[in-house]
């Protein structure tokens, strides 16, 4: 009878424990990660702004300069926050990113004046760039090849369910607590909620934990290996380089459309409940 060949020492070890590839819980953090730093940093704010204006006398166009400062200075930190990731990992700025959110939410707590405001909001942006889009994608782009679709498709559904919920939450505690303490409460729940689940679930590579991306078991070369293969390139395997990505027309086209998207959306989102 043919025996099953022994596990090497070179062969990492937890690839081999049975169960849900770690993969998945990457996803479910995502998941969560976006729904409360997207449902508190995007669609919160606009269920702040009649009770700014009636609480300060402060104007509409005021209060939405804030948005737009946090929209300007977003844009700005975006680029630089890919070169973080490349550079720190994913965990550690979203760790960063997650701290700066609760510390701006927990600071609007304790604002006095308009010019406090736009300040908080400079936080505000730093913070959910840091937390929200970017390193969640590359986290799940880190984890997954095969099944990258449906893996994103699953995280950034966190994204729509935080709006669904967590504006809501923000109007609630705002008619029972007044809009201070409201702040103060999402401000707790990044701090109670998003941050431990950083620490503890996220890990910015499979390799971190000895894995493969999907969960595949580690292959040895093997002599039948064609060169050039894309299967086998690492060139090949990991994308474009951002050079290569810039002279590429549908770079442009889905930068493009993204800007389109988040200015519409965004210039909608700010005034929506206040009109309503």
């Amino acid at each position: 009878m043919r025996q099953a060949p022994r596990a090497t020492s070179a062969q990492p070890i937890t690839a081999a424990i049975p169960g849900v590839f770690y993969g998945w819980r990457i996803v479910g953090a995502a998941f969560v990660i976006l729904f409360f730093t997207v449902g508190i940093g995007l669609y919160s704010p606009p269920v702040f702004l009649k009770p700014l204006e009636e609480s300060f006398g402060w104007s509409r166009a005021g209060i939405g300069a804030g948005m737009s400062v946090a929209a300007l200075v977003g844009a700005i930190v975006s680029p630089l926050v890919g070169g973080w990731i490349d550079r720190y990992g994913a965990r550690s700025v979203m760790t960063f990113g997650g701290l700066m959110l609760g510390a701006a939410f927990a600071l609007f707590s304790v604002m006095g004046s308009l010019w406090h405001f736009l300040a908080i909001n400079v936080l505000v942006a730093v913070g959910v760039n840091c937390v929200a889009w970017i390193p969640n994608q590359t986290l799940v782009a880190n984890w997954f090849t095969r099944r990258r679709g449906l893996a994103m498709g699953l995280a950034s559904a966190g994204i729509g369910f935080g709006g669904l919920c967590i504006a809501p939450l923000g109007g609630a505690l705002i008619v029972r607590l007044g809009f201070r303490l409201a702040y103060a409460g999402l401000a707790a729940l990044v701090f109670m909620i998003v941050v431990p689940c950083i620490l503890i679930v996220v890990r910015s590579r499979p390799a971190d934990l000895g894995l493969l991306p999907d969960g595949d078991p580690p292959q040895e070369p093997s002599s039948e290996t064609v060169p050039g293969d894309a299967t086998s390139d690492p060139a090949t395997a990991s994308g474009l380089t951002l050079g290569q990505s810039l002279k590429t027309g549908a770079f442009w086209t889905l930068a493009l459309c993204n800007v389109v998207f988040g200015f519409a959306g965004g210039s909608i989102i700010a005034h929506l409940v206040a009109f309503l």
